[in-house]
């Protein structure tokens, strides 16, 4: 049931309905402020639609000034971009290390002192960083480690030649094994002989007149470059022909005619060569020979060399000699079933001074499957240079 509004519950309704329409009636005069008047170009363009992207068309008249026009040239205070440095490019190069050892080769040698250099050592080997706390020395261009003391046995190892020409005029005297005696001598920059003998048997062969007891070694080579290999290396290539005397009532000479190849430098070299063994002028056996030295110190270096000998499978056919009316002997080679029962190998150091080589080394025989070391001692006394 309705309860009758008092007085003064009608009062408070009239008054809060006169302030309503009051508020809602000045709301409606006063309104957003208006809007300034569009120009021309304004009132011709499409109204955007609600959430798109601002465009370049959409920019301020600033903004669009600037876009796609070229930067403003740097101001006074702005510092002009440095130009980058030119790509460095490998020159030859000499490193003398702190601890005595040479490197020669091509390389990367930065200006700055923090950067390491990158070196070379060998064609195709890629390069190797060389930090510049190990460097006692740069040198530009590949230089001798020491004048001094340069090497003077590049042109032979222990016994075999290397393919590397004398120069003219220069040689050696080599005493092997305390008794042995050679000497080597450059007749032109590609031409050079050899002999060799044991001495005091020679001499009492001579006195005697025991000249089947003569035993030497006569030899001549060729040799000269055919191609520069860059980085300081060289091919070289060369021919020659030893023969042996030995005792005269037994099986007379042995002839060796030979070839080889040699690659590197002076100071560093490796070389293969082959050779026909002749007995009595028969083939009788066939070397093949991989040697090399490396230079490690200015008075050291390292040296190998390292023989392979094929020989045929041999028979012993027995004939009749109708001259002497006996029977005879002989040795049939079969070239077709080689053998391969003698191998050498050696490893030894080679010291330097300014005339002398000195060779010490430990040869390794494996013949027929017996074992005989052997050591090796060589004394060379250089001329000419």
């Amino acid at each position: 049931m309705l309860k009758p509004l008092s007085c003064s519950s009608l009062s408070t309704l009239f008054l809060g309905s006169i302030l309503a329409w009051t508020s809602t009636s000045h709301a409606q005069e006063v309104g957003p402020p208006p809007a300034p008047p569009a120009t021309t170009e304004e009132s011709e363009t499409p109204a955007k639609e609600d959430g798109a992207d601002e465009t370049a068309e959409d920019a301020p008249e600033e903004t669009k000034a600037t876009m796609g026009a070229p930067p403003p040239p740097p101001s006074e205070a702005e510092e002009a971009p440095v130009p980058e440095a030119p790509a460095m490019e490998l020159e030859e190069v000499t490193l003398f290390l702190k601890n005595g050892q040479v490197l020669t080769g091509m390389a990367y040698v930065p200006e700055t002192v923090e950067e390491a250099i990158q070196i070379e050592l060998a064609p195709g080997m890629g390069l190797t960083p060389i930090q510049r706390d190990v460097i006692a020395e740069i040198q530009k261009g590949f230089v001798s480690l020491d004048d001094d003391v340069p090497y003077l046995g590049y042109q032979r190892y222990l016994y075999a030649p290397s393919a590397m020409p004398m120069k003219k005029g220069t040689g050696y005297l080599s005493q092997k094994e305390l008794f042995f005696t050679a000497v080597g001598y450059a007749v032109t920059d590609n031409l050079s002989i050899l002999g060799g003998t044991i001495v005091p048997l020679a001499l009492w062969a001579v006195v005697e007149g025991e000249t089947e007891a003569l035993l030497g070694v006569l030899a001549a080579r060729y040799a000269r470059e055919i191609k520069d290999m860059g980085n300081g290396a060289k091919l070289y290539a060369g021919f020659g022909f030893e023969t042996f005397q030995l005792n005269q009532s037994d099986s007379g000479g042995l002839s060796l005619p030979f070839a080889n190849l040699t690659y590197g430098k002076p100071e560093s070299h490796v070389s293969l060569g082959i050779g026909t063994g002749l007995t009595d002028w028969e083939r009788s056996f066939h070397p093949i020979v991989l040697a090399g030295t490396h230079r490690v110190h200015e008075r050291l270096a390292l040296i190998s060399e390292n023989w392979l000998i094929v020989t045929p499978e041999t028979e012993s056919v027995q004939y009749w000699d109708s001259r002497d009316n006996e029977y005879e002997y002989d040795t049939v080679r079969y070239w077709n079933q080689p053998n391969v029962e003698s191998l050498i190998t050696s490893f030894g150091v080679r010291f330097l001074s300014e005339r002398v080589t000195t060779d010490l080394v430990l040869i390794n025989a494996f013949l027929s499957g017996n074992y005989v070391p052997l050591p090796w001692l060589d004394l060379a006394w250089h001329f000419g240079h």
